[in-house]
């Protein structure tokens, strides 16, 4: 079956970042370090759903029932970031990392600036009132404000891995060590920049963490004006789309390029394994980028040796 480029960019670009999928379709970069706010939603009742689905169910159908309910619910959630102008990063466990920058170059910039983490704090305000629909689940959200680092590693032939780092991401991680079921965090380091509205309303908390209640509706909608416009590439579409596989793991690439589609649901015997290293100094070392790009090419060739699954 043969896709034409156009229609294939549409079907891998939920697969990136949406700011470095627009940054390859504007023929641009995404600056390297920059000002912003980085968000992590967690889940909580993801496994008790499924051991109930599968004892009501079976493993096949439940497989079915876990992706029809989860779905609508991620759509919501990460709709939330890309409504109010961030990227959903990466999804990681039973939840995922999201970035705000404060501004991109290749987008015009609002003639009323909103920082970064107002606009991730409201998305984050909006996740959770959105739960309300969705049954046997709920999330906590943590929010932190600062500089991080955007950087591109990896093999571009085992797909390239989109990479956020940097003192905003140490904040909001300090965060999530803390934030509880059904609340909305905020480091204390961006209490002067929620205080520079009244559409705000938070609690700071004896740990120092700011506990958002609620968000006037009349900032949602301010918020709401950096939703992501549609999109269309510029140049030579062909150019741009094989910058655009690069990010995609060949597994999917295949599926997507033959017009079968997202690979289907499945409830299977596994082992995750989950890879925590140190000793890069991601704030103060020149090299750590090329570290980190040496050592995830590592990574990605041994997996792909082994023949592991899939790698996220």
């Amino acid at each position: 079956m043969n896709i034409a480029p156009e229609d294939l960019l549409h079907r891998l670009g939920p697969y990136l970042p949406t700011d470095r999928f627009r940054a390859l379709l504007a023929e641009q970069d995404l600056p390297e370090q920059a000002p912003g706010a980085a968000l992590i939603v967690d889940i909580s009742g993801f496994t008790p759903l499924t051991l109930r689905l599968v004892e009501q169910f079976g493993p096949q159908r439940a497989s079915e029932e876990l992706k029809r309910r989860l779905n609508p619910m991620f759509e919501a959630i990460a709709g939330q970031v890309f409504t109010h102008g961030g990227s959903v990063i990466r999804f990681v466990g039973d939840g995922f990392m999201a970035w705000f920058f404060d501004e991109l170059p290749f987008v015009e910039a609002s003639t009323d600036h909103l920082p970064a983490v107002v606009r991730a704090t409201v998305a984050a305000v909006e996740m959770l009132e959105l739960m309300a629909f969705f049954r046997d689940l709920d999330i906590k959200v943590a929010v932190g404000g600062g500089l991080a680092q955007r950087w591109v590693v990896g093999n571009p032939q085992l797909g390239l891995v989109d990479v956020l780092t940097g003192p905003a991401v140490d904040r909001v991680a300090d965060v999530t060590s803390r934030y509880q079921r059904h609340e909305v965090r905020v480091d204390a380091a961006s209490q002067a920049l929620l205080e520079q509205t009244s559409d705000i309303h938070f609690i700071v908390l004896p740990d120092g963490d700011l506990q958002v209640t609620q968000v006037a509706p009349a900032l949602q909608e301010q918020s709401r004006r950096y939703r992501w416009s549609p999109w269309r590439a510029q140049g030579n579409v062909q150019a741009v789309l094989e910058r655009v596989k690069q990010f995609v793991t060949p597994l999917i690439l295949e599926q997507e390029a033959s017009g079968l589609g997202a690979l289907g649901g499945e409830l299977r015997y596994a082992t995750p394994v989950f890879l925590r290293f140190q000793g890069i100094d991601y704030n103060g070392d020149g090299t750590a980028r090329s570290q980190l790009d040496r050592y995830m090419d590592d990574v990605q060739r041994i997996l792909q040796d082994t023949r592991v699954a899939g790698f996220a």
